[in-house]
């Protein structure tokens, strides 16, 4: 379901890109908890649609393990990527946080 909508979120916005200007670029995203299953997900199933310009986890092992071979910059902490100029930026948390983080 989750799926679902957020491709159809980032359909609408690429819809109302291209009707705007022609030469749509696309949407710089980070990803913050990365290395979890959910940011993963996340990541291939928007890497074709979106420029990812940063990944962060604080476990570094295991973002360094996994994604390594992307060409993207990999950052430790959030605050690390302060200059780096993005538009969106999705945060993945367990799912047992979802409320408090977000009130």
């Amino acid at each position: 379901m989750v799926k679902k909508v957020l491709m159809r979120l980032i359909g609408c916005c690429i819809a109302l890109c291209n009707v705007a200007n022609a030469t749509c670029e696309k949407e710089k995203v980070i990803i913050v908890s990365v290395t979890g299953h959910q940011g993963g997900e996340y990541f291939d199933l928007l890497k074709n649609r979106l420029n990812f310009v940063a990944l962060v986890d604080a476990d570094d092992r295991g973002l360094q393990k996994s994604w390594r071979h992307q060409q993207v910059p990999l950052f430790k902490d959030v605050t690390q990527t302060i200059g780096v100029q993005y538009d969106v930026a999705i945060v993945c948390v367990p799912h047992k946080f979802h409320a408090s983080t977000v009130i």
